[in-house]
């Protein structure tokens, strides 16, 4: 490495050469005669604490080191390696910034970590819905203006929280965002759990470098790194470091994997040293797809044309079955059952197929196939618009205050103006569409209904399938 205050070796070097004789945790002592199928796992990797491989909580040595390039690589002040995936970096920025029974502004459309942390901590949200188009059911951009009336009509609040890129590759206006709600001193936290790509190659500004506070990115989901990998980057002094590390310490394990730790420092190390080769490659498969599949008779593939979106991640491949005989969830189907394509989400009118830095030629040349095939078989037709998401909440209580009160479970369908005890969200992309204390309205239901007629299977935290719901009596 060419950076003098990093440590020449990798951490999964000084795993590799690890050869000390194990008194200490984990019990199955790195030893693969005896356990064959942890190794195939990477167990001789799995340690513990032990001298000379640093302390994720208190870095002083090569965890630290890493972190510092990675803040480096990234761009950021200071950045903060997750094992405990997305999820704990946001809710342990809320949890920082936000006193408890405090005030937020938060996109509507923001993950169920985000309501669990404004949840634990007594929050009180002005939620901001995003534009909708109905006629692909997909969420888009957060508008300014509604973040500067939300800033101006919502006294108080200490946190503005957005989702930046969606799961369907919707950009907001982040800079401009910003830029608004400092103007009435309020930090602001961008979820930007699929978006570690960017600023890289020619994909969008990363929220790194539009004026976002906290910036939080889960880099398994398109960079090279284990699944439950995340980093946290800290942007501005607006935010009390010292609380956040608190915090951290609390919401992630304090049993941190080396083996994902491991995987998040050479994915540092290889962006240093090959990231322009990488993403030249990612962009130009990227590009060969949009090009072959540009004139497609039935499906249609989402670009920047549509203007519900600041912004599009192209890596995200957005297939539109809108004007088409079939649903999402049927595209999905006929991928996986007769092409052996694995996306990664469905909905009503629409499929996800996320990109990453691991994708092959040949498997993004297999898909552009497979979806000019299927584009020849499929009939015009002529679909209604969708609603998918509710466009009005009736918030009667906090989340925290709903936990207060007993509750009972019904039909869904006969809830109409019942008080939400739980939650229930479509997973992914784990957007709530009721949350406790919301009242149940007829288009809520009707929603659900559309879901299920769909074949999208919903989750309620009681652990209902959206034909019960829990309501406070």
């Amino acid at each position: 490495m060419n950076d003098k205050n990093f440590a020449e070796k990798s951490l999964f070097d000084m795993l590799d050469e690890n050869k000390k004789i194990p008194f200490h945790m984990p019990g199955h002592k790195r030893n693969g005669a005896v356990f064959p199928t942890l190794a195939k796992l990477g167990a001789y990797c799995d340690i513990t604490e032990i001298d000379g491989f640093d302390n994720l909580h208190n870095a002083v040595g090569i965890l630290k080191d890493s972190m510092r390039l990675a803040s480096k690589v990234w761009g950021s002040l200071q950045s903060f390696y997750l094992v405990n995936g997305s999820t704990c970096g946001i809710i342990s920025a809320i949890f920082s910034c936000v006193p408890f029974g405090g005030r937020v502004i938060c996109a509507r459309n923001c993950h169920k970590s985000v309501y669990n942390a404004l949840k634990m901590r007594g929050a009180k949200a002005e939620f901001i819905n995003p534009k909708y188009d109905s006629k692909t059911g997909i969420c888009g951009e957060i508008s300014t203006e509604d973040v500067k009336k939300a800033c101006e009509n919502f006294d108080g609040a200490s946190l503005v929280i957005i989702t930046s890129p969606t799961y369907e590759g919707v950009i907001s206006d982040v800079g401009a965002i910003c830029e608004t709600a400092h103007k009435f001193n309020v930090p602001v936290l961008v979820d930007e759990a699929h978006g570690a790509h960017l600023s890289f190659g020619n994909f969008a500004k990363s929220a790194v470098h539009c004026g976002a506070d906290i910036v939080v990115q889960s880099l398994h989901k398109t960079l090279a790194s284990l699944t439950q990998t995340a980093i946290l980057h800290v942007c501005s002094p607006r935010v009390d470091t010292e609380k956040l590390h608190e915090n951290l310490a609390v919401f992630q394990t304090s049993s941190p994997s080396y083996l994902f730790m491991a995987s998040i420092d050479l994915l540092v190390r290889t962006l240093c040293e090959k990231k322009d080769e990488i993403f030249y490659e990612w962009q130009k498969r990227l590009d060969d797809f949009y090009k072959k599949t540009a004139n497609l008779k039935n499906l249609e593939i989402l670009t920047e044309k549509y203007n519900f979106c600041f912004e599009f991640d192209k890596s995200k491949i957005v297939i539109l079955t809108h004007k088409t005989n079939i649903s999402g969830a049927k595209l999905m189907k006929i991928l996986r059952d007769e092409y052996n394509i694995e996306c990664e989400m469905c909905s009503a009118k629409y499929v996800v197929a996320m990109t990453g830095m691991g994708d092959s030629d040949e498997n993004m040349q297999k898909f552009a196939d497979a979806i000019l095939e299927i584009d020849k078989t499929l009939k015009p037709h002529n679909n209604s618009e969708i609603s998918i998401y509710p466009q009005k909440f009736e918030s009667v209580m906090t989340a925290f205050d709903a936990e207060k009160y007993d509750e009972r479970e019904t039909d869904f369908k006969t809830a109409e103006n019942e008080i939400s005890a739980e939650y229930v969200f479509a997973y992914p992309p784990g957007i709530p569409i009721i949350i406790p204390g919301e009242k149940i309205s007829a288009e809520i239901i009707k929603i659900t209904e559309i879901y299920n007629e769909n074949g999208i299977e919903l989750f309620g935290t009681k652990g209902g399938n959206g034909e019960k719901i829990h309501i406070i009596c």
